[in-house]
């Protein structure tokens, strides 16, 4: 690789990694080989960096520009049709966010955020044109915080700030996709809302903030919006869930550039295990067979 690496996305499977770079291009590794199985190119203008990924399923890989574009790809076909759909709404500069809705949504959704301040909400089956439009940040502010809830699938939280609400304090909106409407809004307290990421295991969602006196990660209570927590000591714009829905990874770069592992969700309740049978009936049964 000649160039640095400006996104990440692991695909469901669990055995490829998509690597974007800052020259436009697009690796698929395969992580038990250790190597790259397949380099997509021309996806975005050359020279464009490569500033998100998400996998939309095991076989469509979708990519966010700083040209702006945000593309689906199909690493299994040839190099001159692997593009297979192109969303365009977004104005020119980076692609920060993008987030494709759960499995279990009645049909999927993908949310992209930009530095032109937006939210665009797209339908799977119909990408030319947005479902919805959400005024999240104001238009110097890359929208890079955002996610689906998973209890929810209709229920998008973006994070905001830098004169995203018209006033200087950053703040965490709710979405309907169904409706396009604004179903609650919480203020941090913050400048700027640099990451979000709902909690799979229990209806909680967690912050990263900046601009305040000391830069810190909050854990929420959703729908009542209760801080119920705070993480000191870090604020980073990237954010990675564990796969037991756990442990949080916070990373930044810069002059920081720390990797942290916070405690954060509670594990999945283990179901009970219950005798199908009490003393008294296997007794009964024994009984029965000796007569």
């Amino acid at each position: 690789m000649g160039s640095s690496i400006s996104s990440l996305s692991w695909a469901p499977d669990g055995r490829h990694l998509a690597v974007g770079m800052h020259d436009s291009l697009i690796y698929i590794w395969d992580v038990e080989r250790k190597c790259p199985t397949r380099t997509l190119r021309n996806v975005h203008w050359r020279s464009s960096r490569v500033g998100s990924l998400a996998w939309k399923c095991d076989n469509i890989l979708t990519s966010g520009g700083s040209d702006g574009r945000v593309v689906n790809s199909d690493p299994r076909m040839p190099s001159a049709a692997h593009v297979v759909q192109s969303y365009r709404g977004h104005g020119p500069g980076d692609i920060c966010g993008l987030k494709w809705s759960p499995d279990h949504a009645s049909f999927k959704q993908l949310a992209s955020g930009g530095s032109d301040g937006l939210v665009h909400v797209w339908d799977a089956r119909n990408q030319n044109q947005w479902a919805f439009r959400f005024k999240v940040a104001a238009r110097d502010a890359s929208v890079r915080a955002l996610d689906w809830c998973p209890f929810k699938g209709c229920l998008l939280a973006t994070g905001g700030g830098v004169g995203g609400d018209g006033k200087s304090n950053g703040s965490i909106r709710f979405w309907s996709t169904q409706t396009g409407a604004c179903v609650r809004s919480v203020k941090t307290g913050s400048t700027r809302v640099c990451a979000l990421m709902w909690s799979k295991n229990s209806e909680q969602f967690l912050s990263s903030c900046s601009g305040t006196d000391q830069d810190h990660m909050t854990l929420w209570d959703y729908p009542s919006c209760v801080r119920t927590g705070e993480l000191v000591g870090h604020v980073a714009p990237y954010l990675a869930l564990s796969p037991d829905g756990t442990t949080v990874a916070s990373a930044t770069g810069g002059i920081d550039s720390t990797l942290r592992l916070w405690n954060v969700f509670p594990p999945v309740p283990k179901p009970t295990s219950r005798a199908l049978f009490s003393g008294s009936y296997h007794a009964h049964i024994r009984s029965y067979f000796q007569c």
